[in-house]
């Protein structure tokens, strides 16, 4: 389906700041006019053929850039439960970049040029979601110091100690397109603002239903979710003895670690991703968290800069005859 302008019947985008869809011509926020998606598939803008992919929920005509909902995938049983909305739009993700890395002296100067400011794509990347109810317990003996006047008293103890405890909301990507170490290293999320999800809140981005089954991410997300269990637990059971000889050691190998109850779901969570590629064909991608802001990606470095500034640094100490013969060296296979 494709949300159309009642004013200028240009393509409308949602706005999560103003909580609503917003004309990308005109700027007009009242109610659009729905299009529901042609028989033959093609583009309600343009006519050209619309081709998504096999997972794709939302996408952008490759020919008029006007953004699409697929509806058939948008509703029903691959519908998303879930979405966290969105901080920044397209250009302040851009502006991010240029802001991180603009500074770097041998940075290739093109990369983030204003000229490619709206190449930065906005994608909501599946994830399952788990959520759990986990009971822990550690059995053994430790010794207490007991302190009485000037006498310290040892103790030796046995103790049963048990903790529940609700672990919510561990995410798992689910996306075959994206990198899994790239989408950990994007992480954290922070679910306090996540909505239910409404289609209308995928016009003017790209997005994907779950690749594969829960089942095939449950190991790893159980692995991420019983990392910070324990955690949880070691200082529950530190703090209830605080001059015990127990240790943080002692208790991950001894403790006892139970799934009360296991659900998941499927939600949408933001990423920004831009991309540029060198002459030389090798590409360079960026991911931004669209809610914590957080970037993952390298800069890709012009040998002309910093043939420059290494000649430029050594100017001080080397003759003219020097810092050519440097320069020369450094500009082997130049950019």
């Amino acid at each position: 389906m494709f949300y159309r302008c009642s004013s200028c019947g240009s393509n409308m985008v949602y706005n999560f700041n103003k909580k609503t869809l917003e004309c990308l011509n005109c700027g007009n926020m009242d109610a659009p006019e729905l299009l529901p998606a042609t028989a033959d598939g093609n583009c309600r803008n343009c006519g050209a053929p619309l081709e998504p992919g096999a997972y794709d929920i939302a996408g952008r005509c490759p020919y008029c850039g006007t953004y699409h909902v697929y509806e058939e995938k948008a509703v029903g049983e691959h519908a998303p439960v879930r979405i966290i909305p969105t901080t920044l739009t397209r250009i302040e993700a851009f502006r991010l970049l240029q802001k991180e890395f603009n500074d770097y002296i041998c940075l290739v100067p093109e990369i983030f040029s204003e000229k490619r400011l709206n190449e930065v794509r906005t994608e909501y990347v599946p994830y399952w979601v788990f959520h759990y109810t986990v009971r822990m317990g550690y059995s053994g003996q430790l010794r207490e110091s007991v302190h009485r006047g000037d006498e310290t008293i040892i103790k030796t103890r046995h103790i049963n100690f048990s903790f529940e405890a609700v672990m919510d909301n561990v995410p798992k990507d689910a996306s075959d397109r994206m990198p899994d170490d790239i989408m950990d290293e994007v992480e954290p999320f922070h679910f306090s603002t996540v909505l239910d999800f409404r289609p209308e809140y995928l016009s003017g981005a790209r997005a994907e239903y779950c690749n594969h089954p829960s089942q095939n991410y449950e190991k790893d997300a159980f692995e991420k979710m019983r990392a910070k269990a324990l955690d949880l637990f070691c200082d529950k059971l530190l703090a209830a003895y605080p001059h015990s000889d127990l240790t943080e050691g002692d208790i991950r190998s001894r403790v006892q670690f139970n799934i009360v109850k296991q659900t998941c779901e499927f939600d949408l969570l933001p990423v920004y991703i831009y991309e540029y590629t060198m002459e030389s064909g090798k590409k360079f991608t960026y991911y931004i968290n669209g809610q914590t802001k957080e970037i993952y990606g390298s800069v890709p470095v012009s040998r002309l800069r910093m043939a420059l500034g290494c000649a430029a640094a050594a100017a001080a100490f080397l003759g003219v005859a020097g810092i050519v013969n440097l320069v020369l060296i450094l500009l082997g296979g130049a950019l």
